[in-house]
């Protein structure tokens, strides 16, 4: 897999752009599905290195959620998604 991928995904994740990692995302899953849909050519091998730069631009997103649950509980708020706390 390209390590221009993981590159992106950390200067997003620094950035805290998440917007910027879901579009990333999107464009990545809209392309996978493209080739999946495709016939007459083996495209496995470039949607399988897609489905791994999905999964770092995943990662990166995972990273944003923890940082955010970990500025929220040092600021005293509940966490939206904690069992038994009210949402946001």
């Amino acid at each position: 897999m390209s390590n221009a991928v993981e590159k992106i995904v950390d200067t997003y994740v620094q950035l805290n752009d998440r917007r910027a990692l879901g579009d990333l995302r999107t464009y990545r899953q809209k392309l996978a599905v493209l080739l999946k849909a495709r016939m007459g050519l083996d495209f496995s091998l470039l949607i399988g290195q897609i489905d791994a730069e999905i999964a770092v631009i995943e990662a990166g997103l995972d990273r944003l959620d923890q940082a955010h649950s970990a500025h929220e509980r040092l600021r005293g708020r509940p966490q939206a998604n904690a069992p038994g706390t009210p949402g946001l």
